[in-house]
This record gives structure tokens, sequence and C-alpha cells, in this order.
């Protein structure tokens, strides 16, 4: 391979990964939203509100968006409760 096409992998690797990123940040911030989440209903680093969610999704998306996914049916439990 030459170095243009090298280059044309990382760049297009790189697109397709920051699509992937905002996308499921922008997804995680209006889930968040719809279900209810609201800072103080678990306890520990997954106590956020949606901003604090999307935030932390966009810039540390390997540890955030897994514990969003983790934490999600314990904010819908949450929400259920108090309905």
């Amino acid at each position: 391979m030459d170095t243009g096409t090298i280059l044309l992998i990382i760049v297009v690797g790189t697109t397709i990964l920051l699509i992937i990123v905002v996308g499921t940040s922008i997804w995680v911030f209006f889930d968040a939203t719809s279900i209810g989440v609201k800072k103080g209903q678990v306890a520990g680093l997954a106590n956020m509100g949606p901003g604090g969610w999307l935030i932390a999704s966009l810039l540390l998306w390997i540890i955030a968006f897994p514990l969003y996914l983790a934490y999600r049916g314990k904010f819908k439990a949450a929400n259920q409760k108090s309905s």
C-alpha cells in the first residue's frame, strides 16, 4: 500500500468513528430525556442528568456509553416507581 491509501483508510476510519461517537451520544441525550433521567436517581458515577450523559459520552465514550446502557434499566425502573 502506498501512503495515499493508508492516509485514506485513516481518514475514513476516523470519520466513521466520529460519526458513531457523536450519533450515539446524541441518542443517549434524547433517550435519557425521554425516560426522565435526573441527577440523584442513582448513586455513584452514573449520577447525572441528560446533559451530563451527553458531555460524558462525547468526551469519554468508551466508558460512558456502556455505563449508560448498563444503568438504563435502573433509570427506567426509578421513573416507573415515581410515576
